[in-house]
C-alpha cells in the first residue's frame, strides 16, 4: 500500500489537487516519518501550494531544501527543482533579478548583465542579505568566482574579471570564516580532480608517444654514425691528396 499511497498522492498533487494529496501524504508521513520518499513529497507538495515569496517564505524554503539535501551526494534535482519554483514565485511578482538568479543558480553568466543588472548585482553582493535564500544566490556565485580564480580563467581586463576583483573581494570580506573554509575545501577537492586528471591525461599522453619518441631517437643516431663515418673518410682523402 505504500507505493499505491504514494502515486496517488503524486497523482492528485499534478492534478492541483491539493487537499486530497495533502490528505495521503499526512498519513504517509504519520506511517513513515523517516521516508525520504515522503519527505520529498511534502516538500514538493509544500512548493507547489505556494502563491507569493517573501523573506519569511525563503527561510522556511531554505530550511526545508537544507534537510532535505544534506545527505545527497549524486543528485542535485531537489535543490534545482526549488529554485525552478522560486523563479516562477519571483516573476510572478514581477521581481525580475531575483528571477534571473534563481534561474541561473548553478552557473551565473555575467556576460548577459546590461548596466542596469550590473548595479542591482553590485549592490546585492556589497549588502547584507534579508534572507538564507539570498545568502545562498551569493555564496553559489562566490565560489564560482573562487573556482575560476583557483584555474585561472578569467581573461585579465574581461568583464567577469572585473567583478571579480571589485565585489567577490568586498563579498568574501563580510561571509563567515565557516562558509569560507568549506568553499576553500571544495575547491581543493575539485583542484585536486582536475591535477589528477590531468597527470593520468599526460602519462596517457606520453605512452602514446613514447614508441616515435624513441624511433626518432634511433634514427638521430643512426644519423649521427654516417655523418662521423663521412667525416673520417674525407679526412683520409685529404691526407692521400696531400
Amino acid at each position: 500500500m505504500y507505493l499505491v499511497n504514494l502515486s496517488l498522492a503524486y497523482f492528485h498533487l499534478y492534478e492541483k489537487n491539493f487537499e486530497k494529496s495533502l490528505e495521503i501524504t499526512n498519513e504517509l508521513l504519520r506511517i513513515y516519518p523517516n521516508s525520504h520518499e515522503v519527505q520529498t513529497l511534502s516538500y514538493i507538495l509544500y512548493l507547489e501550494q505556494l502563491k507569493n515569496i517573501d523573506t519569511k517564505t525563503e527561510n522556511k524554503i531554505y530550511e526545508k531544501m537544507t534537510i532535505l539535501t544534506k545527505n545527497e551526494i549524486n543528485s542535485t534535482s531537489i535543490h534545482d527543482y526549488t529554485f525552478v519554483v522560486l523563479e516562477k514565485l519571483y516573476l510572478n511578482q514581477n521581481d525580475k533579478f531575483n528571477a534571473f538568479l534563481a534561474k541561473n543558480i548553478n552557473y551565473l553568466d555575467t556576460a548577459v548583465f546590461d548596466l542596469d543588472f550590473l548595479e542591482k548585482f553590485e549592490n546585492f553582493m556589497q549588502n547584507p542579505k534579508d534572507s538564507k535564500i539570498k545568502e545562498h544566490f551569493a555564496l553559489r556565485y562566490a565560489k564560482q568566482n573562487l573556482l575560476k580564480e583557483q584555474n585561472n580563467c578569467l581573461p585579465e581586463g574581461s568583464f567577469a574579471d572585473a567583478l571579480r576583483k571589485d565585489l567577490i573581494e568586498k563579498y568574501l570580506n563580510n561571509i563567515s570564516d565557516e562558509d569560507i573554509k568549506e568553499i576553500e575545501k571544495q575547491i581543493g577537492e575539485d583542484r585536486k580532480n582536475e591535477l589528477d586528471f590531468a597527470d593520468h591525461s599526460g602519462n596517457v599522453q606520453v605512452a602514446q608517444q613514447q614508441p616515435m619518441m624513441d624511433a626518432q631517437f634511433d634514427q638521430q643516431q643512426a644519423q649521427a654514425a654516417v655523418d662521423a663515418k663521412q667525416q673520417k673518410q674525407q679526412g683520409v682523402q685529404n691526407g692521400n691528396d696531400q
